[in-house]
């Protein structure tokens, strides 16, 4: 894969590059609103967990399809990761990809009166790979570029490594056949 940053990178000789990490950002927080899941923390909001875990960006890289995967990982927690695969360097957001431990931490109603149930630990030991597909339309080309998008972001986190693995499918105005 081939890195892209600086001027002159998108054919505008002198032309600042966009700045992809906060294109993405914004997108994530429309895609994902106020939906939750146990991420880094208990029941926590999708679009930061993602936003969050892209805190220390790394360089960009172009796929073989032209797409771009954005990517970095979480201030003082480098282990937990985030990815976008954006459509082109001014495109939408395809898909996206979260690395994170399955955190649930105890709070006082989850305490049993005895200590003795409690777990040894409030997060997973290895990561899981969480993918959101961004579907937009259902046409038979479309469902198999994300097939490309999965695959680049599996790939992306073997990486990292991780154990366990949850794709989710985001219909965004999809259109029909």
């Amino acid at each position: 894969m081939t890195c892209m940053s600086g001027a002159g990178a998108y054919g505008v000789p002198d032309a600042p590059a966009p700045d992809l990490h906060a294109m993405s950002a914004r997108q994530i927080n429309t895609l994902f609103g106020e939906d939750r899941q146990d991420t880094l923390n208990n029941d926590f909001l999708l679009k930061d967990a993602i936003n969050l875990s892209m805190g220390n960006p790394a360089p960009n890289e172009v796929l073989t399809d032209g797409t771009i995967l954005i990517h970095g990982c979480r201030p003082h927690s480098c282990i937990e990761k985030s990815a976008t695969i954006m459509e082109g360097a001014a495109g939408r957001v395809l898909a996206a990809g979260l690395l994170h431990f399955n955190c649930r931490l105890l709070v006082r109603e989850d305490v049993p009166a005895s200590n003795a149930a409690l777990p040894d630990r409030p997060c997973r030991q290895e990561p899981t790979l969480e993918v959101f597909i961004i579907r937009r339309s259902d046409t038979p080309q479309a469902l198999a570029r994300e097939t490309g998008y999965l695959s680049a972001l599996r790939q992306w986190g073997r990486r990292s490594g991780y154990e366990g693995e949850s794709v989710h499918v985001k219909v965004v105005g999809a259109r029909r056949r």
